[in-house]
């Protein structure tokens, strides 16, 4: 691009869809490729690299009250240098369908994506956000006092944070993941895969293979809030305390058959047995459950 876009107060579709290989848009390195404000923005089949913002929003930033879809896009190798490596949005909504975000850089908060203020809601549906980095909280994703985040049949993966939420960081914020697997990501603080002082409901969903430094390796619950964990694996992660999911004064309730691997940190709510009294499968610190799971691949199906 020749500099940055901007789209303030306008209406805006981009469909490269029809396109065998779409369209790039890259940065060179040097600037934002799009801004929008109070704008209503729709991107199809584009690919967004090299983005960078010595600000927020290494790729993209959208604010104030801005509708943000992107269908069967992609986002590599952007760099922000405060939050957001390759979205951040302020006061505005994101949708992502099947777009892959990936390779981006904060040096503050959300690797892959920062969202904040009480109006922002975003929606990832059949989505990958892997192997972004960022300095602060929430390697893939970081979302402060948003309205909500929700995860459906998605991937959060290799992500990696100095601080919490090695994939996600949600603070203030309501939580829903379905079919969603959260695996392989690491803070250097709490919760590996997912840090939440929130509601959050989870179900149908793979925590596994998250490593924290300092505890919740798969996920870290802190203050009284509404929690639900519904025919969810979590195991095999690991931490020096509470290897898959720390309670710290969290409430929780469980529904289905859930399969958490080590009951540290969490035998309040699942009590060891396989099954337990509640039909839970669920292992000690000293005996861990092995889920048996196979590598993170695309085995087939739809």
């Amino acid at each position: 691009t020749l500099g940055e876009l901007s789209v303030i107060s306008k209406t805006l579709t981009i469909d490269a869809s029809s396109l065998s290989v779409g369209i790039t848009l890259d940065g060179g390195g040097n600037s934002r490729i799009l801004t929008v404000g109070s704008g209503t923005v729709n991107i199809l089949g584009v690919r967004f690299t090299r983005g960078f913002a010595p600000a927020d929003g290494g790729a993209i930033y959208a604010f104030s009250s801005s509708l943000l879809t992107l269908t069967d896009c992609g986002f590599f190798d952007n760099e922000a240098g405060q939050h957001g490596g390759a979205i951040d949005c302020s006061l505005s909504d994101l949708t992502l369908d099947n777009t892959w975000i990936a390779y981006n850089l904060a040096g503050g908060h959300g690797g892959g994506i920062r969202i904040t203020g009480a109006t922002s809601d975003l929606i990832a549906t059949s989505s990958t956000i892997s192997n972004n980095t960022a300095s602060g909280g929430g390697g893939g994703i970081r979302a402060s006092s948003a309205g909500s985040v929700t995860l459906r049949t998605s991937t959060i993966n290799n992500n990696r944070t100095l601080g919490p939420g090695g994939g996600t960081y949600a603070i203030s914020t309501p939580l829903v993941l379905e079919n969603t697997t959260i695996t392989a990501n690491t803070a250097t603080a709490a919760g590996g895969g997912l840090y939440s002082n929130g509601d959050l409901t989870l179900t149908s969903c793979t925590v596994t293979s998250n490593t924290s430094a300092l505890g919740g390796g798969g996920l870290w619950l802190i203050s009284p809030a509404t929690r639900t964990i519904t025919n969810t694996i979590v195991a095999r992660n690991t931490s020096v305390d509470d290897a898959d999911l720390s309670l710290q004064g969290a409430n929780l309730t469980r529904a289905g058959v859930n399969f958490i691997g080590s009951n540290d940190g969490n035998s309040s709510v699942f009590p060891a047995g396989n099954p337990n009294p509640n039909g839970d499968l669920v292992g000690t610190d000293a005996a861990p459950l092995n889920p048996r799971l196979s590598p993170l691949a695309f085995y087939g199906g739809t």
